[in-house]
């Protein structure tokens, strides 16, 4: 279960955000890992004293590693709120001063409270991503018009083959909402800035463009929701013809960058890791008194695909 908005006197909130960071080559996952942050989230400038208690709670809490308090407003604690040295399965006490309301934009940013990462056997992948480029050659132009009203092909016009990418991805078939945001963006290899064609096969409600800014194909969804089968989705990059000759389309293309992937979820942790929430004297907090809606979420770090060996 995720951890629950926590109403301070109606004046903050308790998140708690994750980020993934994941780097695969071809299918194989090469590096991955989840940090998280709890944080206070101001409803307004100005406020009196936040005074509570929390702590990892549930079947994940085991997998909650390196836990650092921010020293300012946070401090580990022993059971019932007595205090205690740190260890990785301490409670933690948090104070934050009343506020004045000066500075009113800077008064509603989160605050950090604790900062923590995740043991690295927890590696869920809330996307997955499989590309695959090869060489092929475009068809040929039309150039006149038959008897059926189709175009005919120029038999004396093979214009260059071109880097295709066929990319397959799937959102994590337990995340019931999906995700949110996603962007994945291609680059093409080196010299073939052309866009020629892109075609989703099945990309579902996907926006696909260039993106002249980052120098990338993209695809956008807002949601990406689970599917039975992976949706496939392509593009073919060219030589600019002012340099198609010189250009050289190797049998297995290897684009410039690596694939990449943003994305966002909320309602939970990507790793499940929940909180428990008390006041400052221990005691459980009354469910009506601490949960507003849920405020967990997670968001990709750095999410990339680099191409499989040759």
């Amino acid at each position: 279960m995720c951890v629950p908005t926590l109403l301070c006197g109606s004046f903050a909130r308790v998140q708690v955000v994750e980020s993934v960071h994941a780097s695969f080559q071809g299918p194989q996952l090469k590096r991955y890992s989840i940090v998280g942050e709890v944080r206070l989230i101001p409803l307004s400038a100005s406020s009196p004293e936040v005074d509570f208690c929390f702590r990892f709670d549930g079947e994940k809490a085991g997998l909650v590693k390196a836990a650092t308090p921010n020293a300012k407003f946070t401090e580990p604690i022993g059971e019932a709120g007595h205090d205690s040295s740190a260890s990785s399965e301490a409670a933690f006490r948090v104070h934050v001063p009343p506020r004045s309301g000066e500075g009113a934009s800077a008064g509603r940013a989160p605050i950090p409270l604790l900062r923590y990462s995740v043991a690295p056997t927890c590696r869920p992948i809330p996307l997955r991503l499989l590309p695959s480029w090869s060489r092929r050659q475009a068809p040929r132009p039309s150039v006149g018009v038959d008897g059926n009203g189709l175009g005919t092909p120029d038999d004396h016009a093979l214009p260059p083959p071109v880097a295709a990418l066929d990319l397959r991805l799937a959102a994590n078939p337990s995340l019931a909402e999906g995700l949110s945001h996603v962007r994945v963006q291609a680059t093409p290899p080196d010299g073939l800035t052309e866009l020629v064609r892109s075609h989703p096969t099945s990309g579902g409600s996907a926006q696909a463009r260039w993106n002249e800014e980052e120098g990338a194909f993209e695809w956008v969804w807002s949601p990406l929701l689970p599917t039975t089968e992976p949706l496939r989705l392509g593009v073919h990059f060219a030589a600019p013809a002012a340099s198609a000759d010189s250009v050289v389309v190797e049998a297995k293309p290897i684009p410039s960058r690596p694939l990449t992937a943003k994305f966002a979820a909320s309602g939970s942790t990507a790793s499940g890791v929940d909180l428990a929430l008390a006041d400052r004297a221990g005691a459980h907090l009354p469910v009506a008194t601490i949960i507003s809606r849920k405020l967990c979420r997670f968001l990709s770090g750095t999410y990339e695909v680099h191409p499989s060996p040759a």
